[in-house]
């Protein structure tokens, strides 16, 4: 079935292209999904009492343009992880599709729960009107928000990955399918062989990334706000990786441009597309402040990364430079290098 489970995700793969599903089994699909979710609650209360049971609702004081955003922005970035790593060609026979999308709901739900009810889902969503009239006021915003963050990933998918097309049974031999993929699939290193339209791509990527990631940052708290930032870099370094080379962060790009300055004999990674790359990812980083400060409706809730007053500021300066340059090395060692290459493991690294 591609294991949608979710009518946002059935709509970002019709928005996509490509001819993976009709327009008529998307609406079957959609029509199934929701008849499971209010068939699911019953269940539910079987096992448990209904008042146990849980349902997605957003907090009596969350504004509408909150409980909006938080929805659009964790669907659409579910629903471009499902394009990226299980759609398209460039990612064919991947291991790690289903980490990757897990990980992303995992990681919104950590992150905005508190504020939206963390559906993402509007079958998910629908389940609430079982559960009295409170609940039910959500699910507009359940179906509107998610909705319009799946169509917006399948137009972000025609954007930064066109060349790749759907992933069709054929007669062809796996070892021929096999080939087929690596032969079109974009190489993991970059090149001085780049049209616009490709580095163009390339730091969409880059900004898209850095700013789900950045929004993550501001939003995430608790004692799982490390698992959740964690997992939103993971899932963005699974869905983009392949495209861009998934840096998301100044340091790392630095890191892999010195070491194609340095020698590197895989792979090329000129300055400019280095300079590029650190605008992208500054202007992510903005986005993501901005986004976060409109998910919690104050400016001053946002997190942001600080040591704590009594940290000294040259033992700050060396946790930084040791973390950072664990992070670089691991980058390079696990997704630059040519011994390494096609490995799964580089984005949970």
């Amino acid at each position: 079935s591609g294991a949608h489970y979710n009518p946002a995700v059935t709509l970002a793969v019709l928005a996509r292209g490509g001819g993976l599903i009709s327009l008529a089994d998307g609406a079957l699909y959609v029509v199934t999904q929701v008849v499971a979710a209010l068939l699911a609650a019953p269940c539910c209360w079987g096992m448990i009492r209904k008042e146990a049971a849980g349902y997605a609702m957003a907090p009596p004081n969350t504004r509408d343009h909150s409980l909006y955003l938080c929805e659009f922005l964790i669907t659409f970035a579910l629903c471009s992880v499902v394009l990226l790593t299980a759609t398209a060609k460039g990612q064919a026979g991947n291991s790690f599709f289903g980490l990757a999308i897990g990980f992303t709901v995992l990681s919104g739900a950590v992150s905005v729960g508190a504020i939206s009810g963390g559906a993402f889902n509007p079958a998910v969503g629908t389940m609430s009107l079982l559960y009295g009239a409170k609940p039910a006021w959500n699910v507009l915003a359940y179906w509107v928000a998610p909705l319009c963050g799946g169509a917006v990933a399948g137009g972000f998918f025609r954007v930064v990955a066109p060349e790749a097309p759907p992933l069709e049974e054929s007669t062809a031999s796996p070892k021929e399918k096999d080939e087929s993929s690596k032969t079109d699939a974009p190489s993991s290193e970059n090149s001085t062989d780049l049209t616009t339209s490709d580095m163009l791509a390339k730091c969409f990527v880059e900004l898209v990334g850095t700013t789900l990631l950045c929004f993550t940052v501001g939003t995430a708290r608790g004692g799982l706000a490390p698992l959740a930032i964690g997992a939103m870099l993971m899932v963005m370094v699974y869905m983009g990786g392949w495209i861009s080379g998934g840096h998301f962060n100044p340091a790392v790009t630095l890191a892999v441009w010195a070491r194609s300055l340095f020698g590197a004999t895989h792979g090329v990674f000129p300055l400019a597309q280095a300079a590029l790359y650190i605008v992208a990812q500054t202007g992510g980083a903005s986005l993501g402040a901005l986004a976060a400060a409109g998910a919690l409706a104050r400016k001053d809730a946002v997190l942001f990364p600080a040591p704590s007053e009594k940290t000294p500021v040259g033992l700050a300066l060396l946790g930084e430079f040791l973390g950072t340059f664990l992070l670089a090395y691991v980058v390079l060692h696990t997704a630059t290098a040519k011994r390494t290459s096609g490995n799964s493991f580089f984005g949970l690294a």
